[in-house]
């Protein structure tokens, strides 16, 4: 605690901090940290990161209950759009060759290329760690707009239909599913009185 916050609680004896979530008052901001930690009310203003987004769709990758918002789901797509590139560009530098014949009759040369036989296992393995977050996700999203996860198990229609659906709006209420997510961190927030 720096010396003004100090100065100004010992002071009056106010309350001057206040949890964004229920409102309760507090004298210092370390209690009212200590209090946001166990309060589900309490959220932050600040968005939710980029990196936030990747890691709590992968910490949830088991978790097909509940709602995910339009901008985790499309952070994690990119996320996983840019994995499957990189794998792909790493199993062609390492399983193909390009071998160059140069023919001295004609005059002419020719480029040759080899396919190793694992060409594709990188790829494989970074789509196989992808596939159950990216599944777990997708149900989450599905819930958001008020559609049933299972939808997206119904070969090539639903696949189609779920990723058209991924850029329809939340919902701005609570549904079957769950809250309304949010693109904050929770349980975090406090509030300073002035």
């Amino acid at each position: 605690m720096d010396a003004i916050d100090v100065t100004i609680a010992s002071w009056a004896g106010d309350k001057k901090w206040a949890c964004s979530g229920c409102k309760k008052m507090f004298d210092s901001k370390k209690n009212v940290l200590d209090h946001a930690i166990t309060c589900s009310k309490a959220t932050s203003t600040k968005p939710m990161r980029f990196d936030k987004y990747i890691g709590y769709a992968i910490y949830n990758c088991l978790n097909f209950s509940g709602r995910s918002s339009r901008t985790e789901y499309w952070s994690f797509a990119l996320f996983a759009f840019t994995i499957y590139w990189l794998t792909g560009a790493l199993d062609d530098a390492l399983f193909i060759k390009e071998i160059e014949i140069d023919w001295s009759e004609t005059g002419r040369s020719y480029v040759i290329t080899t396919e190793h036989p694992a060409h594709g296992i990188v790829r494989l393995i970074g789509a196989v760690l992808l596939f159950l977050p990216s599944l777990a996700l997708g149900v989450r999203r599905l819930h958001d707009i008020n559609f049933s996860g299972w939808m997206i198990v119904i070969p090539i229609i639903g696949q189609i239909l779920s990723f058209l659906l991924a850029f329809v709006a939340s919902e701005d209420q609570i549904n079957q599913y769950g809250e309304v997510p949010t693109n904050t961190i929770r349980r975090i927030g406090i509030s300073k009185k002035i």
